[in-house]
């Protein structure tokens, strides 16, 4: 590791040597001051994080090299930024850092330790990636677009995950289900397999499940069996049933009375043929009480079953009675839907 630190430290040595070497040919006095200036404030900083990396701050190092590569911008710099990142167990940040450094693209004037920091990126994320754990992460009992995945409180998406190694937070929610959280503590390479199932919420405390589930069908259910709602139908019942009472009462009176008239016309005509007025009255009032007495009898019945079907139509359902006579020359007849 000593052997490492002193590379890097001559190799950012030879960064600012190689630059110093070779400034712009259309540099003016003015900028090559500002070149100068910001080389040396980019080397003060870069010998302070290389002092902090040896003493293994690297939280510190990671600043100071950010500071210089913000004054001078060095490939060598993010190199030493991805080293410590990799120290702290940052292994993807490192290698989006090494990354970061291969996809620059140099001028084939750049200093050849340019080219060596690029070299050594892409030798870094080739050691780094394999260390780098693999977590496939399921979520069950929720539609997949219905779902919602936090890794240590960041969105994220079912599937396989790239995490650091260390201690994790998988959580996964969906509406209508108890949120799962599940703590995970990788070592590197590490590769595996996390299942959250989503549930509904347990029933409140003394309530069975069965009986959770029956509020739920009443819920659901337009019909409602309860005694209250059936005794919603019973008074309008009574009333048809007192209408069909009177329909019949006056539809007997009228029919005994249509018979008296009857028998009087059968004594005022001879074999059925009547002559002069004899007989016209008793005619008369023969057919308008047959006539009451049949509409009686009609509307009786149709009180009746209407009744009948408001005892029986389940509670919770409006019926739909629709009943009458109909009276046409000739004819008077009972025409409905039940």
């Amino acid at each position: 590791m000593r052997a490492r630190w002193i590379t890097v430290g001559l190799t950012v040595q030879a960064a600012f040597f190689a630059v110093g070497l070779a400034p712009p040919a259309h540099a003016q006095p003015a900028s090559l001051e500002a070149i100068e200036q910001a080389k040396a404030t980019a080397k003060a900083s870069a010998e302070r994080g290389m002092e902090q990396f040896t003493a293994e701050q690297y939280e510190e190092a990671i600043r100071s090299f950010e500071e210089a590569h913000r004054a001078y911008q060095a490939p060598t710099f993010i190199v030493k930024i991805a080293q410590a990142q990799e120290n702290l167990g940052r292994l993807i940040e490192a290698r989006a850092s090494y990354q970061r450094v291969l996809d620059e693209q140099l001028t084939h004037y750049a200093p050849k330790v340019f080219f060596d920091a690029q070299a050594q990126a892409k030798a870094g994320i080739e050691a780094l990636t394999p260390r780098i754990p693999r977590v496939e992460v399921v979520v069950t009992g929720a539609p997949a677009d219905r779902i919602s995945v936090l890794v240590d409180g960041r969105a994220a998406q079912a599937g396989v995950q790239a995490m650091n190694p260390g201690e994790h937070t998988v959580t996964a929610a969906a509406p209508g289900r108890v949120t799962v959280t599940q703590t995970l503590d990788l070592a590197e390479r590490a590769k595996e397999r996390v299942v959250l199932a989503l549930k509904a919420p347990a029933p409140p405390a003394g309530v069975s499940s069965a009986e959770t589930n029956s509020v739920t069908h009443q819920a659901s259910s337009p019909v409602s069996t309860s005694p209250e709602g059936r005794r919603g139908f019973v008074t309008p019942a009574l009333g048809a049933f007192g209408l069909a009472a009177i329909g019949l009462g006056v539809g007997t009176v009228t029919g005994v009375l249509a018979m008296g008239a009857a028998g009087q016309l059968d004594e005022e005509c001879v074999g059925g043929r009547c002559f002069d007025d004899a007989g016209g009255d008793a005619y008369d009032r023969a057919s308008t009480l047959g006539t009451i007495a049949t509409v009686g009898f009609v509307v009786g019945g149709v009180a009746a079953a209407a009744g009948v079907t408001l005892l029986l139509w389940p509670a919770g359902e409006k019926p739909q009675v629709q009943a009458g006579v109909r009276v046409a020359p000739g004819w008077i007849g009972l025409q409905g839907r039940f």
